[in-house]
């Protein structure tokens, strides 16, 4: 049974959300969670909301439950992330608060999840070590179509913080390159944290 399904918005995508509604539906999870969002920070109007989620819902076909209430699973938006890593601390708080969550499932399209998994991994970790037992989480693709442009943060002394068009090939290469920074700093899981947690939940064979 999965509990939660957790989602790390990013680069303008709406795959992410829309496959993260799906499986909630499918999986018939109690919560549904988006941490914040880098674009946010350098736009409003680039942040997931509530009533964004409802609206996604509501396009994929899924109606009410009843007057009162939106969907069979609660639904908790968090509206700005700088990064990964604030997206990962974002997610272990909810798991801490809701402690039903036992089980969980992160939805990321292929070019992002790894370092979206290996940074929530190495952040339920670092907790685990201060006696705070973590969520067994697995992740799941979202598919997207390729050839579509993404929108990537970046940050210019100068500047400050602006969104790029990059392509998904280029992307993925950035995201290889941001994973290795991101292990070498310790705020991405390293090969033997990843096998230590799946040990841990009982996910390793």
């Amino acid at each position: 049974m999965v509990h939660a399904v957790v989602v790390f918005p990013g680069s303008s995508e709406t795959e992410r959300v829309k496959a993260a509604i799906l499986l909630a539906e499918r999986l018939k999870a109690g919560h549904l969670f988006l941490a914040g969002s880098s674009e946010a920070a350098v736009d409003e109007v680039h942040a997931w909301t509530y009533g964004k989620v409802v609206a996604t819902r509501a396009a994929l076909g899924f109606q009410r439950v009843d007057k009162n209430t939106t969907a069979p699973y609660n639904i908790e938006v968090q509206k700005v992330a700088a990064d990964a890593t604030e997206q990962a601390e974002q997610a272990a708080a909810y798991f801490r608060s809701n402690p039903d969550i036992l089980s969980a499932v992160l939805v990321g399209t292929s070019w992002h999840l790894p370092r979206a998994y290996m940074t929530l991994v190495a952040k339920l970790m670092a907790d685990k070590d201060q006696g705070l037992w973590p969520a067994k989480v697995l992740p799941t693709v979202a598919v997207r179509q390729m050839g579509q442009d993404m929108h990537l943060v970046s940050f210019d002394r100068l500047k400050g913080k602006s969104m790029t068009p990059r392509d998904q090939y280029s992307a993925a290469e950035h995201e290889q390159l941001l994973l290795a920074q991101d292990t070498a700093r310790g705020v991405a899981a390293t090969d033997q944290v990843l096998e230590d947690y799946l040990k841990v939940i009982d996910a390793w064979w």
